[in-house]
C-alpha cells in the first residue's frame, strides 16, 4: 500500500520522505525513488538532502512507538509532516494499554486535549465530535471548540466548500422533534456564539446524508464515530483521507483498517495516495503561513 501510493506520488520538489517499516519486511524498491535504509530516525536524519532519496528505517519496535517516534519529531519541527497507514487498535494496546487509537496517542503525545478525527472526502467531509467511545460516554462539552476549529479549516477545503456551513447532525431521532424524541439538541448555550451561515441544524441524522445535501455543507459534525463513519465509508470506499483536526502539526493517514484478511495486493492504495497529496497540500500552505 505505502509503497504503491509512494510510487504514484513520485519525488516531490523540496521533499524529503521518511518510511517505517518493520526490520523483518522487504527492502522497499520504489521505482523513480533512490531508497536508503537505516536503523533509525536520527541516523537517516544525519544524511546530507536528497530530492528524490526515500529514507526507510527498518525498526522492530512496535508501530504504536513508530508513530509516537513521528510525532515528536513533527512537535520538534525536524519533520513537517505524518502520513499515517491502518494501525490495528489491539497491537496498539500492547504498547499504549489505556489507549484506544492514533488520536488518542497522539493528544498524548502533543498535550493536545481537543483533537478531532476528522474525514475528507471527494463527496463530502466529516468531523467527529467523539471519536472511539462507547456510545453511553458521548459528551457534547467540546463541541464549540470542535465547531471553531471546523470554521477556520475552511480555508484548505476546495473554494466551492469555503463559505459554506457546517452541518451539526443531531444527537436523537429526528433532531430530538422538537423535545419529543430528546432535549440534547435544544440546550442553548453551544450554539449561541453561531450563526446559521456558520452552523446549520441541528440536521435529522436519517435524512442529512441524502445526496441532494452532499454539496451543502463544508462539513458534517458528526457527534459520534459510527454517526459520521457509516455514511463515509459507504460513498468513499477506502478513497477518503483522515486528519487530526486540531493538532499542533499535520497528521493524515488512511480512512480505513489493517484488512488482515487480505493480501498486499488486494489493499488500495487509494487511501494512503490521497492522504500523502493532502499532506503535501497542507505543509505548502503551512510554508506560507497556516
Amino acid at each position: 500500500m505505502a509503497k504503491r501510493g509512494l510510487q504514484r506520488l513520485g519525488p516531490q520538489k523540496n521533499i524529503q520522505f521518511v518510511l517505517w517499516t518493520d526490520k523483518a519486511a522487504p527492502q522497499f524498491r520504489v521505482p523513480s525513488f533512490h531508497v536508503k535504509t537505516f536503523s533509525s530516525i536520527h541516523q537517516a536524519l544525519e544524511t546530507p538532502f536528497e530530492e528524490s532519496c526515500l529514507l526507510q528505517i527498518g525498526s522492530s519496535r512496535p508501530a504504536g512507538v513508530w508513530v509516537e517516534e513521528c510525532a515528536r519529531l513533527c512537535l520538534g519541527h525536524t519533520l513537517s509532516a505524518m502520513v499515517t497507514g491502518p494501525l490495528s487498535k489491539g497491537l496498539l494496546a500492547e504498547s499504549y494499554p489505556s489507549l484506544r487509537g492514533q488520536t488518542q496517542l497522539l493528544k498524548k503525545v502533543s498535550k493536545t486535549d481537543n483533537v478531532f478525527m476528522t474525514f475528507l472526502g471527494k463527496q463530502f467531509n466529516v468531523i467527529l465530535l467523539n471519536d472511539h467511545v462507547s456510545f453511553f460516554k458521548i459528551k457534547l462539552q467540546k463541541l464549540p471548540a470542535l465547531l471553531e476549529m471546523g470554521l477556520d479549516f475552511r480555508k484548505f477545503l476546495p473554494p466551492s466548500r469555503q463559505d459554506k456551513p457546517l452541518g451539526l447532525l443531531g444527537l436523537n431521532p429526528h433532531a430530538g422533534e422538537e423535545g419529543l424524541l430528546g432535549t440534547e439538541e435544544s440546550r442553548p448555550p453551544l450554539l449561541h456564539s453561531f450563526s446559521e451561515s456558520q452552523v446549520c441544524g441541528p440536521l435529522s441524522p436519517d435524512g442529512a446524508f441524502l445526496k441532494k445535501n452532499w454539496s451543502r455543507f463544508s462539513f458534517y459534525v458528526a457527534l459520534y464515530h459510527d454517526q459520521g463513519l457509516i455514511p463515509f465509508k459507504m460513498i468513499h470506499a477506502h478513497k477518503g483521507v483522515s486528519f487530526s483536526l486540531g493538532l499542533p502539526f499535520i497528521r493524515t493517514g488512511v480512512d480505513h483498517g489493517t484488512g488482515w484478511g487480505l493480501k498486499p495486493q488486494e489493499v488500495s492504495s487509494d487511501s494512503f495516495f490521497a492522504a500523502l497529496k493532502q499532506a503535501l497540500f497542507l505543509v505548502k500552505k503551512n510554508r506560507k503561513g497556516f
